[in-house]
C-alpha cells in the first residue's frame, strides 16, 4: 500500500499548496503531541514517583524544554506554507485578513484563560496586558512565565505578516525571501553568542524574540521549499533514516550540553530546531500503522488539544501541588503526577470543546479561508 508521503508526492504543485495550510494532518497532531508532552514534561516531571517511573520522566524532564523548538517549526512550517500559498494563489497577501482570523484562533481562548488567574487572585499588573497585548518578555510579567513562547510566535509572524507584502512589492519574494530566512537562521546563534559572553541573563536569552525566532525561520523555509521547490523537498523526504540520524545526534548533544552554558545557549537552542526540523521530515505525512497506532493515536489526540494544554498545564500543576496532599497524603508522587496530568488534559479538552472550536467555527463562517483544503491543520 503506498504511504501518504508518496501520495503527497504524486499531487501537482497546486495540490500541494492546498493541503499545506488547512484541514488535519495526523502526523502533524503527532508531532503536536510531542510538543506539548514535552514542554508538559519539563514542567511537572519533577516528583518523585518511583525508581521505574522515574527514569520514564527523565528525558522530558531534562530536556523537554526543546518541544518548543518544536512547536515553533511546526509553527512556522504550518503559517509560512499559509502565507506563501496565498501569495502564490492571489498575487499578494491580505494581512488584515490573516490578522483578523489569526486573533479569533488564538485570543477568545488566551483571554479566558487571563480572565480566569484575575479570578483566582493574581494581580493584573503581574500579567494581563504583557500576555493580551504578546508582549510579555520585553516587559516585565510575574504570572503565567510559560506563556513567553507565545509572544515569540506573534511577534515574528506581526513582522512576517508586515513585512512580506512590502518585500512583494519591491523584490522578487521567490528569490529573496529564502534567503532572508536563511540571514534570520544565522544572525539568531550570533545574537546570542554576544549576549552570552557579555553576560546577559539566561533568562533573556531563552525568551527574547531576537535570540530565539531562527526555529521559526527554518519552518517557513521548509514550507518555502515544499511549495516553491518540491523536487528538492522531496529529495528531503526520501531520506528518513538521515532524517532519524540527524534528530537522534541533535538530542543527544542536547542531553550532554547544559542548555545554561555558553556552548547552550549559543549551539543548543539551535541543535534543538535542527532536531526538530529533522523529527518533521521524518514524521510528516508518513503512515503510522502496526505497533505505531496506539502511541501514535494518543499522541494526535494530545496535538488537537495542544493550545490549550500549554496554557493551562502550568496552573493546573500549582493547584495540584497545593491541594492534592491534603487528599491523597505525601509520599504519592506516582499518583499526584497522574492526576496532574489528567487534570490537565481534562481542562484542555473542555476548553476545547466549548470555546476553541466554536469560535474556530465562527472564524471560518465569517472568514473563510482562501481556499479550501483537506489536510494540514489549522492555523
Amino acid at each position: 500500500m503506498a504511504s501518504n508521503f508518496s501520495a503527497w508526492k504524486a499531487l501537482p504543485k497546486v495540490a500541494r499548496l492546498k493541503e499545506l495550510s488547512q484541514g488535519r494532518d495526523l502526523s502533524l497532531d503527532i508531532m503536536r503531541g510531542m510538543a506539548i508532552l514535552l514542554a508538559m514534561g519539563d514542567h511537572i516531571n519533577h516528583a518523585d514517583t518511583g525508581p521505574l517511573l522515574n527514569l520514564l520522566q527523565v528525558p522530558a524532564a531534562r530536556i523537554g524544554w526543546a518541544g518548543v523548538d518544536l512547536f515553533f517549526v511546526l509553527s512556522g512550517f504550518l503559517i509560512g506554507g499559509m502565507i506563501l500559498k496565498e501569495a502564490r494563489n492571489t498575487g499578494g497577501f491580505d494581512y488584515k485578513r490573516f490578522l483578523v482570523r489569526r486573533m479569533l484562533r488564538l485570543w477568545p481562548t488566551l483571554y479566558i484563560f487571563l480572565l480566569a488567574m484575575l479570578l483566582f487572585g493574581f494581580p493584573a499588573r503581574d500579567f494581563f496586558w504583557q500576555i493580551a497585548l504578546h508582549i510579555q518578555g520585553y516587559a516585565e510579567f510575574k504570572s503565567a512565565t510559560h506563556l513567553w513562547s507565545l509572544a515569540v510566535e506573534e511577534q515574528f509572524y506581526l513582522i512576517l505578516g508586515l513585512g512580506f507584502p512590502l518585500l512583494s512589492r519591491i523584490f522578487d519574494w521567490r528569490r529573496t525571501l529564502p534567503w532572508i530566512l536563511v540571514g534570520v537562521i544565522v544572525l539568531c546563534p550570533m545574537l546570542r553568542a554576544i549576549a552570552s559572553w557579555e553576560g546577559v541573563s539566561h533568562r533573556e536569552i531563552h525568551v527574547l524574540t531576537h535570540f530565539r525566532i531562527d526555529a521559526l525561520a527554518c519552518g517557513v523555509l521548509i514550507a518555502f521549499l515544499a511549495l516553491e521547490r518540491p523536487k528538492l523537498f522531496d529529495h528531503l523526504m526520501s531520506m528518513p533514516l538521515a532524517w532519524a540520524a540527524v534528530a537522534s545526534l541533535g538530542i543527544a548533544f542536547l542531553w550532554v550540553v547544559p542548555r545554561q552554558s555558553h556552548l547552550g545557549e549559543i549551539a543548543g537552542y539551535s541543535m534543538s530546531w535542527i532536531a526538530s526540523a529533522a523529527i518533521l521530515f521524518l514524521i510528516y505525512r508518513r503512515p503510522f500503522t502496526g505497533p505505531f497506532v496506539l502511541p501514535g493515536g494518543a499522541l494526535a489526540f494530545l496535538g488537537q488539544i495542544s493550545y490549550p494544554l500549554y496554557l493551562w498545564h502550568v496552573a493546573v500543576l500549582r493547584l495540584g501541588e497545593k491541594y492534592l496532599p491534603r487528599y491523597i497524603g505525601e509520599g504519592h508522587g506516582a499518583l499526584q503526577t497522574l492526576l496532574i496530568y489528567m487534570g490537565a488534559i481534562a481542562v484542555a479538552l473542555s476548553v476545547t470543546t466549548l470555546i476553541e472550536r466554536p469560535f474556530m467555527c465562527y472564524r471560518d463562517r465569517i472568514l473563510p479561508p482562501p481556499v479550501k483544503t483537506q489536510l494540514a491543520s489549522p492555523a
